[in-house]
């Protein structure tokens, strides 16, 4: 049977993903056995994203192992931002080594241009991965950003701004996330944060922190005391408003973060371009930023927003403050899902649209609008 991409080994690798990443620490650890102090303290956070990343290079990488251009972008940004746990470099080869091992005990009666295209693909994807620390570490760039609380702010029950100043302003841009710890996390857990302002000479960053009742890490990241030290990794996404055309942004609660800096970014910058953002949140106590984006609206002329939620009533437990009332003037408030809301506007065919949100909420979202006309390459959105 002719393949024309390594699926078939993705579909196969599956199956036994867990395996897969135990096995491939157990090869690798055996080797450096130094290295497991600086991943995290449960064996099942480490490297827990292997399986994911193999699965996504394989499916989309040719029969004879040759990464698309695509493909080396993004593993050359994984590489980037995994410099964080500060593994040597070099102990790449190791980890490559591991995985093309067990890898292969596990697809060994697949057909042989699978087994060898699959090694060939993951040889290559450690070795892009390796080559761009590599460059980071030649060019004396960081592997990451220590910085101090200075202010928190309760929005809601689950929402905080946490502001900070960074030692270094780290290097994102505007729309871009970045991988974050503190003192107060376990050993090696990191939780990916979008900052809500533009990066500046002051090192000032702000984020929106979003912790749900059994989020552990979330919890302790939008409770920090002043003081409180934080690290961050390498910036990480493609969000951004490149383009002539207007732009339709779409934020469900937190996911506004990187929106804001966008709308920041413009408004400090120019600009000759409308913008449309929904604002969504599951009750109106948590639009934690009405007010923020009340007061943007007033010195940007070429901003409208629509406030959208999915229930009228606050839960007891919400806990909602000043921030999410907005005087008169914004858009009326809308009731419903923004995956069905925002393409009862129409198709917005004429736009650039920027979506940011939970991943399920996102992809809702993004095939409500495909389903009602939207462009789906006018539609873009991170997987944060």
């Amino acid at each position: 049977m002719h393949h024309e991409t390594l699926k078939p080994v993705a579909v196969r690798l599956r199956i036994h993903a867990e395996s897969l990443r135990g096995q491939v620490n157990a090869r690798f650890f055996r080797e450096h056995p130094s290295d497991r102090e600086l991943f995290p303290v449960a064996s099942h956070d480490v490297h827990a994203d292997l399986p994911t990343v193999l699965d996504w290079v394989l499916t989309n990488t040719p029969v004879d192992g040759s990464l698309p251009e695509r493909v080396r972008r993004i593993l050359a940004q994984l590489g980037r931002e995994n410099r964080r746990y500060r593994m040597p470099t070099a102990h790449y080869a190791s980890l490559s080594g591991a995985t093309r091992a067990e890898v292969g005990r596990i697809i060994t009666n697949l057909p042989s241009e699978l087994v060898t295209g699959a090694d060939t693909a993951i040889a290559q994807c450690f070795g892009v991965m390796a080559e761009a620390a590599a460059e980071c570490d030649a060019a004396g760039i960081p592997d990451s950003w220590p910085a101090e609380v200075v202010e928190v702010e309760r929005r809601c029950a689950r929402v905080s701004v946490v502001r900070l100043i960074a030692d270094v302003p780290p290097p994102y841009a505007a729309g871009q996330y970045l991988p974050v710890t503190s003192d107060t996390t376990t050993r090696g857990l990191w939780r990916h944060l979008s900052p809500s302002i533009p990066t500046n000479d002051d090192g000032q960053v702000e984020f929106h922190v979003f912790a749900d009742r059994d989020d552990t890490i979330g919890r302790l990241l939008a409770a920090p005391e002043p003081g409180d030290r934080w690290r961050f990794g390498s910036p990480l996404g493609l969000m951004s408003v490149d383009g002539s055309r207007d732009i339709l942004m779409v934020a469900h609660s937190t996911g506004l973060a990187p929106l804001r800096a966008l709308l920041l970014d413009m408004l400090m910058h120019g600009t000759g371009r409308r913008v449309h953002l929904f604002f969504g949140a599951d009750s109106p106590g948590e639009l934690y930023d009405l007010r923020g984006l009340w007061q943007l609206v007033a010195g940007a002329p070429w901003l409208s927003v629509t406030p959208v939620v999915t229930r009228e009533v606050d839960p007891w437990w919400v806990r909602r403050t000043e921030h999410s009332t907005a005087p008169r003037g914004l858009h009326m408030q809308q009731t419903g899902s923004l995956a069905e809301v925002v393409p009862s506007y129409g198709t917005w065919e004429d736009r650039d649209v920027l979506i940011s949100g939970p991943g399920d909420i996102v992809a809702d979202i993004a095939a409500a609008m495909r389903a009602a006309g939207t462009p789906a390459e006018n539609i873009r959105h991170d997987p944060v």
